[in-house]
């Protein structure tokens, strides 16, 4: 099975390469000194690659006997196999399938990584022989790596993929079912910036479209992947409007955003078209990469991600006085207490104001 790792050069310096075999000979493809989203992302476009040229299954030779034959999901003749035979490889080229016609291209891609983890800690063993105690065993080892969160994103991808296994008759019941979740404690408070943190960061930026797309996130509350993927299509400078697709909403819903006299300007400035990326140079991936190398520049006294911008923009409207359903569909919440889960923790100095307001 193909491995992804960082090889260290006589030079001194580091290269991203995957370790593959062919025929039983080792191979071996450089990918350059790439950051490691990128390297992860070509890694699963060659194993996914590789997957549909061998398949990496185990397939039945015996002839079948009269009536044994099945059809797969896409209607075709296969012969009749056990759940010994199916594997996660034929899980995962099977799930990909059904997932790229009817969940986000993001969540394919979370779904990709989970299955190739997965693979990565098991080996290509029978659908049948994942159980219980294999996958806490994976869940311990993935704590290893990653947080409880991106640990439970990781669960939950995978036992949609089991479920869907059930579902068209390669297991007979879900491992993942009785599979908890890592406990991850409710954080203290939503992370945000101050009025004055968000000058200092757009002042640490000096790349102009990159300073922008960051703008456009504190002027949108867009998530990650909802402001990296936003299309000239999408936005009418005439009517001020700004639609967020359901393609890459997490609520898989759209959303009309007003187009604010700041984010106007912006947009004229980014120089409107008529269609494509609205930021083209910029994927979620590098977008993240390139904002924690400027927050640490910043040197802020605790740990700001892209998704602080969100949390920023949020605790932005609530402070000028903006109400919380108003605020909950311009952020795309499925509901307010989604919202109010940010309020609970804006500024003291607010919250005094408030009560102040108070004449009993």
């Amino acid at each position: 099975m193909p491995s992804l790792r960082r090889r260290k050069l006589k030079s001194g310096s580091s290269r991203w390469v995957i370790d593959y075999r062919v025929e039983g000979k080792a191979k071996l493809l450089s990918l350059g000194d790439v950051d490691k989203p990128t390297a992860q992302r070509l890694f699963h476009e060659f194993c996914a690659k590789q997957l549909g040229t061998d398949g990496g299954s185990v397939v039945d030779t015996a002839e079948p006997a009269s009536g044994e034959h099945s059809k797969n999901p896409r209607g075709e003749q296969q012969p009749h196999r056990t759940s010994k035979q199916y594997r996660i490889p034929d899980l995962e080229r099977e799930y990909l399938q059904y997932s790229k016609t009817n969940k986000s291209p993001n969540t394919v891609e979370i779904i990709q990584l989970a299955l190739w983890k997965l693979r990565e800690f098991a080996d290509d063993i029978a659908l049948a022989d994942v159980t219980f105690q294999l996958i806490e065993r994976f869940k311990a080892w993935r704590l290893q790596q990653v947080n409880g969160t991106t640990t439970n994103i990781c669960l939950r991808a995978l036992k949609a993929a089991f479920e869907y296994a059930v579902k068209i008759g390669w297991l007979d019941k879900n491992p993942f079912r009785g599979v908890k979740q890592v406990h991850v404690p409710e954080p203290d408070y939503a992370v945000y910036l101050s009025e004055e943190e968000v000058q200092q960061l757009l002042a640490a930026i000096p790349d102009a479209e990159f300073r922008r797309l960051i703008r456009f996130y504190l002027l949108t509350g867009c998530r990650r992947t909802e402001g990296a993927s936003v299309d000239w299509r999408d936005i009418d400078l005439e009517k001020r409007t700004l639609v967020i697709r359901s393609t890459y909403s997490k609520t898989k819903k759209n959303r009309v955003l007003p187009i604010g006299d700041n984010l106007h300007d912006l947009l004229v400035e980014q120089g409107p078209k008529k269609q494509g990326k609205v930021f083209p140079r910029w994927r979620a991936e590098s977008v993240t990469v390139m904002f924690s190398r400027y927050a640490r520049v910043c040197n802020f006294d605790r740990k700001i991600t892209v998704h602080s911008l969100r949390h920023t923009t949020t605790a932005g409207l609530i402070t000028a006085g903006v109400d919380l359903y108003t605020v909950s569909r311009i952020l795309g919440h499925s509901s307010t207490k989604v919202t109010e889960s940010v309020y609970a923790h804006v500024s003291p100095a607010h919250k005094l104001e408030a009560m102040n307001k108070l004449r009993f």
